[in-house]
């Protein structure tokens, strides 16, 4: 990383920095920007896989140790997931991409073994965070009709989205590394402003609106544990003020319906009332998904191009091939169910669970995980980025919850010395020593 501290050799982030900066890429990457791309970028992709498990070949003692690190409730999900090929129409393109969210995975068990359980993900991501920018600054002033192609900056990506996504996780976690390290100022706060300058020109209304979710979600935590005794009253009035509100909406009108509330999200996001055709593309899904509730079409086994029933729904929207339901949370229900949905819910819980925990041990990175968390969820109401292969926030979301999992089970007392701590060996917040990337 930054500064001349040394540092452990973590031969795990090598294959974790090329496949994040790989799939920021567009070449091979769909219309859509989405994950599967050309032959030669799964070529690409699988060849990185490969490269991660070259660390556990490195360090074969290490396996069950980043086996320890994945929460049991993903390992139900990824073996509900691959049973799903089964029973999916197109059992190739779906073990492909099963075979990706597996790679995904063993990216960021990598990151354990190769690093003997002494890593830090906001470390990790950074050096990745500052090439993308300096190439996103650099190709947009080279090339400014390239760069605003997109109805907004899309810089080299494939679309604004994409750029408005990493723009967001660029200020997240530069943000994030000035709270828990509290060095590096000269080169974090370019990144950030940097980073919001980018989000704003991107025009991802997407992603601007994670961003003020999350900036209101731990301005409210820090103001509720730190702030001055008035700023808490004002939020508890605030609060209770909004539950009256909402009361006498309740009471003079009725309960809205979920539509009446799908329009006021789109309102409040500059979109018209159908969010650009959305509301009928999954009024359609919804009745695909009637069609196979509990097991689902298999996962990766409905958008198939233009053949079969995605190739219906693309005819029916007439607005182009969509690629995916534009609600990830839509798209796992047709793709593995109510019973995959629940075991993807229990996922998530778990790792609530876990942050919560870790919040008694390090609060402020718990913090930073908890906002990782609270901005997939949103991204994935707009666009499938839950449990979708390669996707860029994806293959953070994962390395987020391996090391808390890892963490947690060193760290907290309920540990009973099962697991072997490594935390001594990485520096606490705040304390002084060599640092563990």
């Amino acid at each position: 990383m930054l500064g001349n501290r040394k540092v452990p050799e973590n031969v795990g982030r090598w294959p974790f920095y090329l496949i994040l900066f790989f799939v920021l890429l567009p070449f091979g990457a769909s219309a859509q920007g989405a994950t599967e791309g050309s032959g030669l970028r799964q070529f690409v992709l699988v060849m990185l896989f490969g490269l991660a498990a070259t660390v556990f070949v490195r360090h074969p003692k290490r396996i069950r140790q980043a086996l320890d690190a994945l929460p049991v409730t993903f390992v139900l999900l990824l073996i509900f997931t691959l049973a799903s090929v089964y029973w999916s129409p197109e059992r190739f393109v779906s073990f492909k991409r099963v075979v990706q969210v597996i790679g995904v995975t063993l990216m960021g068990l990598a990151l354990v073994a190769g690093g003997d359980g002494k890593y830090r993900l906001h470390r990790i991501v950074s050096p990745v965070l500052f090439a993308g920018m300096i190439l996103a600054v650099g190709v947009t002033a080279a090339f400014p009709d390239f760069a605003f192609a997109d109805n907004g900056l899309r810089a080299f990506m494939a679309t604004k989205n994409n750029f408005g996504q990493f723009a967001a996780i660029t200020v997240l976690f530069g943000v994030s590394y000035l709270l828990l390290e509290r060095r590096h100022y000269l080169y974090f706060v370019p990144l950030i402003l940097v980073g919001l300058a980018g989000l704003a020109a991107s025009q991802s209304m997407t992603s601007i609106l994670g961003m003020v979710i999350i900036v209101a979600f731990l301005g409210m935590l820090h103001v509720l544990r730190y702030g001055a005794p008035v700023l808490k009253v004002g939020i508890y009035l605030t609060a209770v003020l909004l539950l009256l509100v909402v009361h006498a909406y309740i009471v003079m009108n009725g309960f809205p319906s979920w539509q009446g509330m799908q329009d006021g999200f789109y309102h409040i996001t500059g979109r018209d009332l159908t969010f650009t055709g959305r509301t009928y593309l999954w009024e359609l899904m919804f009745n695909e998904i009637a069609k196979h509730p509990w097991l689902g079409t298999g996962y990766g086994g409905f958008w198939l191009g233009m053949e079969g029933a995605s190739g219906q729904v693309a005819y029916l929207v007439k607005w182009g091939y969509p690629g995916q339901a534009h609600n990830g949370f839509i798209d796992i229900l047709n793709e593995i169910g109510i019973i995959g949905f629940s075991l993807l819910t229990a996922f998530i819980v778990q790792h609530m669970i876990n942050i919560s925990t870790m919040a008694r041990i390090d609060r402020r990175y718990a913090l930073f995980h908890a906002s990782i968390l609270v901005f997939l969820l949103t991204l994935n109401m707009a666009e499938a980025a839950v449990l979708k292969t390669t996707h860029f926030w994806w293959i953070v979301f994962m390395a987020s919850v391996i090391e808390l999992n890892w963490r947690v089970k060193i760290e907290s007392p309920r540990s009973n010395g099962r697991f072997v701590d490594m935390s001594r060996s990485v520096r606490p917040v705040g304390a002084r020593g060599p640092v563990a990337a």
